[in-house]
């Protein structure tokens, strides 16, 4: 390990000097931007916040105002994946207020800035076309004009091939929009279909969109609500936010539900803008007379038994399948760096089930998290020491001390 992070910090530091020449020749409109992060040992939800499951990354992304285009090249020791990654990297033209889009763009559809109970940056991206609105738009017609400013996107996306059905289809819609000030309703829908072996006709694509089925060839729907409501008063913002999203549906509607549910509050202390977060969020679902939700229901399904997941790792929330986490989060931001801090109290795989994705069993613990971002110049610096207070045998998470570093710089 210690010879392969010598590598990753020598082969970063040979990139940033070649982009640093680079650079000098870049048009004024485009923006370079040079990554590097490493850490002593994997925790959950380690990706969504420094970008990365494994034990080092390095990077590299470049945009401008017409073309938009990001490149990453990730080194990852993670053994169910390969050794060069592209993750992050996409191709977008922009038409009007739309951009069009391939590659593998990272996706975080909720009103939540740390938790996402359908798509998160838990898992690695996966390859899809999309369409996304460039910034927020508004409806000129009398009929449609109560809905506010609103913002969309939808895609095709397609999973890896080493799963229970190769090459799994993924397709996803999301309409986010603002009815009245300071009130976001966000609608979310996911479906896996088709892979090897299974159809990906046009028709079974429509049959997903108005919720029928084809040829017994079941799809993986999720589906759900977000919602938020902010109260700015005296310098102070307030802001509750939800999010309940279902596995499968029955008349046309989600069941099996999933919860998050946080409180924000902004405010200015003893000179300080200061952020607290309280949030909460529940994957454990409760058994229906009909049987057909129950535990270990979330994130898994009777036809796609590789569950909603991507190299291994949910698309959703980082606790997995029937398991709950309640967090508070201290954010405060002064002049030239932040301090952050949160503790968690974590309950996994709250039912013992044997099959689950990150313990064999019940595992409860609390976890610390502080750290450090310093931004000086174009430079930004990321320093996290995390304590994992549970051990997860399935995924070799081991109780004890993490340290990360992340460092990334503009041109």
């Amino acid at each position: 390990m210690r010879v392969n992070l010598k590598f990753n910090f020598l082969f970063s530091a040979v990139s940033i000097a070649f982009l640093l020449c680079v650079s000098s020749v870049a048009s004024s409109e485009q923006l370079v931007t040079t990554s590097l992060s490493v850490s002593s040992g994997p925790w959950v939800g380690q990706r969504e916040v420094l970008g990365l499951s494994a034990n080092s990354s390095y990077g590299l992304s470049i945009s401008d105002q017409k073309y938009r285009y990001k490149y990453n090249f990730e080194v990852s020791k993670e053994s169910n994946s390969e050794n060069l990654q592209l993750d992050g990297s996409f191709l977008e033209f922009k038409s009007g207020s739309w951009n069009f889009g391939f590659g593998l763009k990272e996706r975080h559809w909720s009103l939540s800035s740390r938790n996402s109970l359908i798509l998160s940056r838990n898992a690695r991206p996966f390859q899809s076309f999309y369409v996304i609105t460039d910034s927020k738009q508004t409806f000129n017609t009398k009929y449609l004009s109560w809905i506010g400013s609103w913002e969309a996107e939808v895609f095709l996306g397609s999973l890896e091939k080493n799963r229970s059905v190769e090459h799994a289809k993924i397709v996803g819609a999301r309409f986010k929009f603002e009815p009245i000030s300071n009130l976001e309703i966000d609608l979310v829908r996911t479906a896996q279909f088709g892979g090897k072996g299974k159809s990906e006709s046009l028709k079974t694509l429509f049959g997903i969109v108005l919720g029928q089925n084809d040829n017994g060839d079941e799809p993986n729907q999720l589906a759900g609500l977000g919602i938020a409501y902010s109260v700015l008063k005296n310098g102070t913002e307030s802001r509750i936010y939800a999010q309940v999203i279902g596995e499968d549906e029955a008349g046309y509607l989600p069941t099996c539900h999933m919860y998050l549910a946080g409180f924000e509050l902004t405010s200015i202390i003893s000179s300080v803008p200061t952020k607290f977060v309280i949030e909460g969020l529940d994957t454990v679902i409760s058994t229906t007379p009909n049987g057909w939700c129950g535990p270990g229901t979330a994130y898994n399904n009777y036809y796609y038994t590789s569950g909603y997941t991507h190299y291994g790792k949910v698309l959703g929330a980082s606790i997995d399948t029937a398991s709950r986490a309640l967090t508070v989060a201290l954010e405060h931001k002064f002049p030239f760096y932040d301090l952050i801090w949160s503790i968690s109290k974590t309950d996994i795989n709250v039912p013992s089930l044997s099959g689950h994705r990150l313990s064999s069993k019940a595992s409860s613990g609390y976890n610390l998290e502080i750290g450090a971002r310093i931004k000086l110049f174009s430079s930004e610096i990321l320093t996290l020491m995390h304590y994992q207070g549970s051990e997860l045998d399935t995924v070799g998470i081991k109780k004890g001390v993490k340290l990360s570093l992340s460092l990334s710089r503009d041109f």
